[in-house]
């Protein structure tokens, strides 16, 4: 199987590359002896990690909030996993219709999670999931934790018993 070729340019948009193995020379003319394995590339899907955008793709999913991600990953274990699964196992989670259960089927949208994780990374932050290490403990108790939060800047050992002020990412 012929494999994409991976390169990082300063684009924030997506392009395909195919890779150049495979191709065969006739006189001057490139003749394909294989179909090529195409891989979206993105500099900052790359930079953010494969994991980050499938846990952002969850989140953004219509219709998955905090509870049904909590269920389908002690269901499933990854986010990528998730969006794999057979309709007919979506459906044996508490609480999850029918529709919910397309719209994850559909998989990733993309361009909705590449422009999200384009802007966080222009004002310089990141997403920290609840599997994270570094993630709050005392925020991980409460019933209902947020599965993703967005931070810019650094939480240390010290802020453990600091007072935060949340807002929303919409106005």
């Amino acid at each position: 199987e012929i494999e994409g070729v991976l390169i990082f340019l300063l684009s924030p948009e997506p392009f395909l590359l195919p890779s150049t193995s495979g191709l065969k020379q006739k006189g001057s003319v490139p003749v394909t002896l294989s179909i090529f394995n195409w891989r979206i590339i993105s500099p900052v899907r790359t930079s953010m990690g494969e994991e980050i955008f499938y846990w952002l793709a969850l989140s953004l999913t219509p219709g998955v909030g905090g509870i049904f991600i909590k269920r389908l990953l002690d269901r499933f274990g990854t986010p990528e996993a998730v969006f794999q699964a057979p309709l007919e196992e979506l459906l044996q989670i508490e609480g999850l219709g029918e529709k919910v259960a397309r719209e994850i089927q559909k998989g990733p949208v993309e361009k909705k999670v590449e422009k999200e994780l384009y802007l966080l990374e222009e004002v310089g932050g990141k997403i920290m999931t609840i599997k994270d290490e570094s993630y709050p403990k005392r925020l991980k108790e409460i019933y209902d934790p947020p599965p993703l939060l967005y931070v810019r800047g650094e939480l240390r050992e010290e802020d453990e018993l600091a007072v935060a002020i949340v807002g929303s990412r919409k106005t």
